[in-house]
């Protein structure tokens, strides 16, 4: 499945803001997810929000990447080679440094049995792939408060002249 979102309006990636050197990001998000198509996908779609985006293709890349960098909000896929998305949930949930940041699965898996494997490893909110376009943006202005700030609209272009 090479489309990670579904549905109308589906992608603020047509107005893409490249984020401008020298201008810090509003966000920081990291995405674990062994699809590089996924990835791609939620570079460029964070990135229309001026979120900084690091990746990581496996659970152990992302504890990695979590240690050296604090994060506004995660994306974590459910089925990867080595630690899963609910293992990697459960020891970000542990770790006193992120265990309130906002995890995001994301999961072809959309049975109620996954959703609430899901709550028990701790994510706080379950996304199913292909991912509405709607959701997600609800999903990020909900942990990200993207709404409470006057300088981003769903275009991207915020703060551009």
């Amino acid at each position: 499945e090479s489309e990670i979102f579904s549905g109308e309006g589906k992608s603020a990636q047509r107005d893409i803001t490249r984020t401008i050197p020298g201008v810090p990001a509003r966000h920081r998000a990291l995405v674990v997810d062994d699809s590089p198509t996924v990835r791609k996908s939620l570079v460029l779609e964070l990135g229309s929000f001026n979120i900084q985006v690091d990746t990581a293709e496996t659970g152990e890349q992302g504890l990695e990447m979590l240690e050296k960098n604090q994060y506004d909000i995660i994306f974590l896929d459910v089925v990867m080679p080595g630690a899963d998305g609910y293992q990697v949930c459960k020891t970000i949930r542990r770790n006193q440094q992120t265990k309130l940041t906002p995890v995001v699965m994301l999961t072809s898996k959309s049975s109620p049995f996954d959703k609430v494997r899901g709550s028990l490893a701790g994510c706080s909110a379950y996304l199913t792939k292909p991912v509405e376009y709607e959701n997600f943006y609800q999903v990020l202005e909900e942990y990200l408060a993207l709404a409470k700030d006057p300088g981003s609209g769903k275009t991207g272009s915020a703060g551009l002249v």
